[in-house]
């Protein structure tokens, strides 16, 4: 009978020998470059893309003839395709990659794998590889980084602001590369803007991570004002020497700091023995009872010289 045999493809540069054709047992196999040839080809003739013809002998008869389309490819390149980010979930069937025309892309889960993922495979955060095929001709793999974003509503605990509040001050600290979205209501369409005016109250957050939102928190702000500055004198004099603990304030519960967003932050305060500065400016804050503290009061340092410094 005539051979079975499937369109060919394959990596430059192939001989007749190397083509694949089942046959009957014991039988030999004549490839033709035409159809009516009557000299067979060589088993190391050089194939090129054309058609072939082949036939099968034994015990003097041979078969009919069975064209062959082979198609000689000089090397197939990796697919193009860049890292992707999927919300929520996503499978093989998701991932894209660009490849030659006429090429079939596979997917796999690790670099050395020859069996390519199923289209309905779930895909998890890690590294997929791609390659492309024509034929029996097959790419090297490209490394591939896949992002799938969980959409689970962020877990945030009660949030407490000092002051006249507004959404960017609310204390979310997102991490580099997210952000959150702050809404009225669970169903509000858009979120508030960052100088939009917070009270206390119920209000419903999500977080967003590389252009995926998750669903919506509610969580409670609490608003409290803060306590009224300290007041005194702006400039106040020494003599010689002075230190933070000899500031004379209308108020007895005065913290100094060095710099006003220290002060306005509640970070590093300084010790009452610590030297002042001729020139500089100081800034003060009272904490009051609910932990919340006021706005800053700068004071600046006025220090002349007595007459001891004089005679030493």
């Amino acid at each position: 009978p005539a051979l079975n045999v499937a369109d060919v493809h394959f990596f430059f540069f192939f001989l007749l020998n190397d083509l694949q054709v089942n046959t009957a047992l014991g039988a030999s196999v004549n490839w033709y470059f035409i159809s009516i040839d009557t000299q067979t080809l060589s088993g190391n003739t050089n194939v090129t893309t054309g058609v072939y013809y082949v036939s099968q002998s034994m015990n003097g008869c041979e078969s009919p003839r069975t064209a062959v389309n082979v198609t000689a490819i000089q090397a197939l390149s990796q697919p193009n395709a860049a890292a992707q980010v999927f919300c929520g979930a996503a499978t093989v069937a998701d991932l894209t990659a660009t490849g030659t025309t006429g090429a079939t892309i596979h997917w796999y889960s690790n670099a050395t794998s020859q069996v390519p993922l199923l289209a309905g495979t779930s895909l998890n955060n890690g590294t997929y590889y791609v390659a492309q095929s024509i034929g029996d001709c097959i790419s090297t793999k490209r490394p591939v980084n896949v992002k799938v974003v969980s959409l689970v509503a962020p877990v945030l605990d009660a949030l407490f602001v000092c002051g006249d509040a507004t959404v960017a001050s609310l204390p979310l600290n997102a991490l580099t590369g997210s952000s959150y979205n702050v809404y009225a209501s669970v169903v509000s369409p858009t979120p508030m803007a960052q100088n939009a005016p917070i009270v206390s109250g119920t209000y419903y957050i999500s977080k967003v991570e590389l252009g995926c939102e998750t669903m919506r928190t509610a969580v409670q702000v609490t608003v409290t004002p803060r306590p009224a500055s300290p007041t005194g004198l702006l400039v106040q004099n020494f003599s010689d020497t002075g230190s933070v603990g000899e500031f004379v304030m209308d108020q007895t519960n005065v913290i100094w700091f060095e710099s006003y967003n220290n002060a306005l932050n509640n970070t590093s305060p300084l010790p009452a023995n610590h030297p002042l500065i001729d020139g500089q400016v100081y800034y003060g804050i009272i904490v009051g009872p609910n932990g919340c503290a006021s706005l800053p009061t700068g004071v600046t340092v006025n220090i002349t010289l007595g007459t001891k410094d004089l005679d030493l």
